[in-house]
Order: structure tokens, then sequence, then C-alpha cells
């Protein structure tokens, strides 16, 4: 047994219905009563701009891929980190995430995808370019997560 959680309706096919478990909906009910958020979330702790949102996005994007993170449309830009975030003074500003445990940003379902795998004090490795004097740097650093209350 299932809540519905969304439905994707149109005259050019049958609607298609999209439910989350009723043990899931009734663990967050439950966490929100309690906690006045759903415990147990991890987040990283930045606020960011998809790189796409950006003007030279492509132009980005060609040189990530020549330091080979083809594809990485995903890339997330940081704008800001919460100074209780690990990543707290190890990144700064238009920083960008473009591969998470290895995996380049293809998409940001890559970061929700882990994040959603993971828990509160679990380390994630996190790789991270940033354009100094017209040229890409990368380097990796490990990031752990911290609950999400919101």
């Amino acid at each position: 047994i299932g809540i519905n959680s969304s439905k994707i309706a149109s005259t050019e096919y049958e609607g298609m219905g999209f439910a989350v478990p009723s043990k899931t909906a009734i663990e967050t009910a439950n966490s929100l009563i309690k906690n006045g958020y759903v415990a147990g979330r991890a987040k990283l702790g930045i606020t960011y701009v998809s790189l796409e949102n950006f003007n030279n996005a492509s132009t980005v994007l060609a040189a990530l891929e020549k330091e080979g993170y083809k594809g990485a449309n995903g890339t997330m830009v940081i704008q800001e980190v919460e100074s209780e975030s690990s990543l707290y003074g190890k990144v700064q500003e238009y920083d960008m995430i473009v591969a998470v445990n290895g995996d380049t940003m293809t998409s940001t379902d890559v970061m929700t995808s882990v994040l959603s795998d993971s828990k509160p004090g679990d380390t994630i490795t996190l790789t991270i370019a940033r354009i100094e004097n017209n040229k890409i740097t990368t380097f990796e650093t490990k990031c752990k997560l911290i609950e999400s209350k919101e």
C-alpha cells in the first residue's frame, strides 16, 4: 500500500502515478511530529547553483572534459558553505563539485543518489574544480556529511 506522491497526466498517453510506500510515509510523518524535520537525512552543508545557469557553462564544460570529466552537466557551483560543514575552509565560492566518490556529475542526480544512500557522519570524496587565472585545477577533498534539519 502506498501514498500517492505525484501524477503525470496527458492526453497523449494514459496517466502515470507514483507512490511512496506507506511505511516510508508513516516514518516520515512520525519524524516530522517528533523532531520538526526528517531525522537521519544527510547533506553537504552548502548552497549551490547548477553550472548550466552560467553564461560560460559550455566553455567550462569543454575545459572539464579535457580534465577527464566528460558530460559533467550536473556540476554544482558552490555559492555558500555553512560553518558546521566539514567543507568550511576547504572550498570557496565558485568552486565546482565535478565528481562524487569518483563518479562524474553527469547530473545532480549523481549527488542526490549518494546522499540518499548515506547518513549523517558518513564521509564522501568530492572532486573540486577551481578556476584561477583562466586555468582549471582539480583536487579531491573528504566531506563528512551532516544532518539536514530542514
